[in-house]
């Protein structure tokens, strides 16, 4: 037992698991059995237990130990704690946190836009140190100026503090003048920097402030028709008053028109483009209009919303808003006119219509009444204007056309139909007018048109009763196309090329011949041009080519000469030479072509399109023959086979 005792508790744990005889089941230390005598008739009293045989057995002198080392541990752990939080504690006092400075602010959380207001910002240093290098900055919003002194923006404002004491407060005071539209939030950035004792690092301290925009300096109303008719002109109106008891400097006024709206005129004129104007100051109790006029387009039911800005130029010269003071929306809704007018050239209605110079172009009117009632008195005037027009061309058989101005007139004296158009029904009204040819003439007019302005008034029953004007307004531009003038023919003796053979041509003898293509053009510049030619079974292409610089082709399969000109400028060949290009063929005649002229050149063809108009242009020339009466040296029966 004494050399178990001796052994450690390794060695014995080890001696147990290589045991061969198992290894009795170790006794837990714990109460010891005690038996008891249990009467077995009432009366008989047991013997009383041992009580000091039921208590535990005592701790032994390593569990004692054990325990004390955990208790030391504990101990030194707890003084160790506490010595740091001593230390956090009393190093604390001289921290300084951006938590403990209060930025309080003593304003108005509501003012009227243009009324100078006092805001005090008090910083409360609540750290147990100083703060030190401190700057009060305050961001103001947008437009807000200084007080006494509203031509100054104020947009930032920075003082120095100094050193703020511990436990100390310190108070600013700032005049300002807020500017905007009513019900906007001004939200005022504030923000105290400064460092801490011992250190260059900038620490800050911020707060936002709020200011509610309760009123305006003054009241923008805009007001114009509910309802329009299309391309029909109406009026369209701003009114600034003056809500302050102080004069408004530098107001300025910003329309944003709808698409589909076109300028006419505004009173007063606009100060830049055709959407600002600058009012001047507006003085207490003042009033400032602005009238524009124009015309909506659109579809039936379109609503159009026109956009109205108001406040203070950012500055004079630029037209650009520095403050916004109010917006006002106004929708205009497009209705279908009372009086439909339908201008058509051609059989078309679109906007600009390609007619031919030197043709005669027919026109009509068409008037439909689009109410639930009559419309009465009616009267159309057509204006036509442009250089190119041939007055003398100008037709209308139901109306009068007075040429001192160049305008067609239908009423109810010409034309009885115009006296009453019931609801629903359409009258239409003819005219023709004759653009001048521009091949011949003097004048050189570049893309030149025939302007129609057609203007119907009468007068209409409202489903209130009430007897109302119709005015409706619509225009058309007849766009003239270039005149475009394509020649052949054919020499010997003269041209780039040396040419060969006899003339007049013999029978089984081949004659060369230089063919000349020629273009001339007015009015419109003309892109892509192409002029094709065929040569007839008999003819030979030879392949010379002046200038080289044509693209000029030849297709032995359909025998067709091929010259891809490209673009031709406006007025080529009628103020300068024009554009040329020359090829030589070769001509041998049968016996059966004895005794006549025959054909060089088959009629030749060209195309291209109008810059202007884009419309696609045509011409042709005649075919080119033996008979090469264009040469110098050309004589009577120079052109005929002989044998």
């Amino acid at each position: 037992m004494a050399e178990e005792k001796e052994k450690s508790a390794i060695e014995r744990l080890k001696e147990s698991l290589y045991r061969r005889i198992p290894p009795e089941a170790d006794k837990r230390s714990g109460f010891s059995e005690q038996e008891f005598s249990v009467p077995h008739e009432w009366g008989d009293s047991p013997a009383a237990p041992d009580v000091g045989s039921l208590a535990r057995e005592r701790p032994s002198f390593s569990d004692f130990f054990t325990m004390k080392k955990i208790f030391i541990a504990a101990l030194v752990f707890f003084g160790i704690g506490l010595v740091f939080f001593l230390f956090v504690i009393l190093r604390g006092a001289n921290v300084v946190s951006s938590r403990n400075i209060a930025i309080l602010v003593d304003g108005p959380v509501s003012v009227k836009a243009g009324e100078e207001v006092s805001f005090t910002i008090a910083i409360e240093n609540k750290n147990n140190v100083a703060l030190e290098f401190s700057d009060l900055l305050i961001e103001f919003p947008q437009g807000t100026r200084v007080g006494k002194s509203l031509e100054e923006e104020l947009a930032r404002f920075r003082k120095s503090l100094g050193t703020i004491p511990a436990r100390d407060t310190v108070e600013e005071t700032v005049d300002a003048v807020f500017f905007g539209q009513e019900g906007d939030d001004k939200e005022i950035a504030i923000t105290l920097e400064y460092r801490a004792q011992g250190s260059n690092a900038i620490f800050v301290a911020d707060k936002k402030y709020q200011v509610h925009v309760s009123e305006s300096p003054f009241v923008v109303v805009a007001s114009a028709p509910e309802e329009v008719s299309a391309k029909q002109e109406f009026v369209f109106t701003v009114e600034l008053s003056s809500k302050t008891e102080e004069t408004v400097e530098d107001v300025l006024v910003f329309i944003d028109y709808p698409f589909g709206f076109s300028f006419v005129g505004a009173s007063p004129e606009p100060s830049f483009g055709n959407d600002t104007w600058s009012l001047g100051d507006l003085p207490r109790g003042g009033k400032r209009t602005v009238t524009v006029r124009g015309v909506l387009e659109g579809q039936d039911e379109d609503e159009k919303i026109f956009r109205v800005q108001s406040g203070l130029a950012k500055s004079p010269e630029n037209g650009t808003l520095g403050v916004t003071y109010g917006m006002v929306l106004k929708a205009v809704r497009i209705i279908r006119p009372s009086l439909g007018v339908r201008p058509s050239l051609r059989n078309s209605t679109a906007a600009d219509v390609a007619v031919p110079a030197g043709e005669r172009t027919d026109g009509n009117i068409r008037l439909t009444n689009n109410t639930l009632t009559k419309i009465t008195d009616v009267r159309i005037a057509v204006k036509l204007t442009g250089d190119i027009l041939d007055k003398a061309s100008v037709m209308a058989p139901e109306g009068f056309y007075r040429s001192l101005d160049s305008t067609i007139l239908w009423d109810q004296n010409s034309l009885a139909k115009l006296g009453e158009i019931p609801p629903g029904e359409s009258v239409s009204l003819s005219f023709a007018f004759t653009p001048r040819s521009s091949l011949g003439g003097s004048a050189r007019i570049k893309n030149p048109v025939v302007a129609l302005e057609v203007r119907a008034d009468g007068k209409h029953l409202g489903s209130d009763g009430v007897l109302k004007d119709v005015h409706i307004e619509e225009s058309q531009m007849a766009k003239v196309t270039s005149d475009i003038d394509l020649t052949a023919r054919a020499v010997y003796h003269e041209g780039p090329f040396a040419n060969s053979g006899s003339i007049p041509p013999k029978v089984e003898q081949e004659t060369t011949y230089t063919v000349f293509l020629a273009l001339v053009n007015t009015a419109n510049d003309v892109r892509d041009v192409r002029v094709e030619a065929r040569l007839p079974a008999y003819v030979r292409w030879v392949g010379a080519v002046s200038p080289a610089s044509e693209d000029v082709s030849y297709n032995g399969d359909t025998r067709r000469v091929s010259w891809r000109a490209g673009d031709l400028v406006a007025w080529k060949g009628v103020s300068s030479a024009p554009r040329e290009v020359a090829f030589q063929i070769g001509f041998l005649p049968s016996l059966s072509q004895v005794g006549a002229t025959h054909t060089l050149i088959e009629g030749s063809t060209l195309t291209g399109a109008d810059e202007f108009t884009d419309a696609p242009l045509e011409d042709t020339a005649s075919s080119v023959s033996t008979d090469i009466t264009t040469d110098s040296q050309f004589k009577s029966g120079d052109g005929t086979v002989g044998q």
